[in-house]
């Protein structure tokens, strides 16, 4: 009797929800999902290899189709390639969520994309190990690639990522009862590229000495449940400075 093969979905749907990285003082380390807004993606198996954008329906009527400027279709084509995948996708997006709003739409598009590949897969991958293809994906929009965003998009809640480099460290950490975020979006366009480029490569001893401080004490703070040492890390004095000028 010939043996039975599983056999996967033609289609498979998934969202990924809205977020705020540089939570706190926490640049590129700390990122928030929220559930206010969600990216989601539909991906459709094809016999031709490789991605192509299918509709886009949402906040926007178009979206790039190269795949290197859409951080859904990278993250689907980086997938696929690591998987060796002998089908290729159409990617249908809705956007639930603003693009160049400070709300991470590049990294829900791109966590999204990736969940609902990996969902076609022989053997479809774990959560944490669609990581790097989120990541990818992220590099569309900057260069290196921020991981704030993702990590929240992808693991939800209050995320940290302690290393970058293999092997990689990320923690979900508590949110403290009683905590509340309230989450203004002025009607101002931001590209994340634009906003990094506005940041010095270099910072004062001192200043790199107090933006620790005030890291350690969020981070402290949201662990042990203590608002106070919340509170204390609330000032960031090193990247909203430098760009306390973008927003009104």
């Amino acid at each position: 009797m010939p043996m039975k093969q599983e056999l996967r979905p033609a289609s498979a749907t998934a969202r990924a929800p809205a977020s705020i990285g540089n939570v706190g003082v926490g640049f590129d380390v700390l990122g928030l999902a929220f559930g206010a807004a969600h990216d989601r993606v539909t991906a459709v198996r094809e016999a031709r290899p490789g991605v192509r954008l299918g509709e886009v329906t949402g906040l926007v009527s178009a979206l790039p189709a190269e795949v290197d400027r859409n951080t859904a279709l990278a993250a689907a084509q980086a997938l696929l390639d690591a998987a060796g995948a002998e089908f290729g996708v159409r990617l249908d997006i809705d956007k639930g969520v603003p693009l160049a709003a400070g709300m991470g739409g590049s990294a829900a598009s791109a966590v999204a994309a990736a969940a609902a590949v990996n969902a076609l897969l022989p053997e479809p991958l774990p959560t944490e190990a669609l990581l790097p293809f989120a990541i990818e994906g992220e590099r569309v929009s900057s260069d290196p690639p921020p991981w704030d965003n993702v990590i929240a998009a992808l693991f939800g809640g209050l995320v940290l990522c302690a290393r970058e480099q293999a092997p990689v460290l990320i923690r979900r950490l508590p949110v403290p009862a009683g905590l509340v975020a309230l989450l203004l979006h002025p009607e101002v366009q931001v590209e994340t590229r634009a906003a990094r480029n506005l940041l010095s490569a270099e910072v004062p001893m001192r200043t790199a000495v107090e933006h620790s401080r005030k890291l350690a004490a969020f981070v402290a703070g949201c662990a042990a449940g203590y608002l106070a040492l919340v509170r204390a890390g609330l000032e960031d004095l090193l990247v909203e400075p430098q760009r306390a000028h973008l927003l009104p």
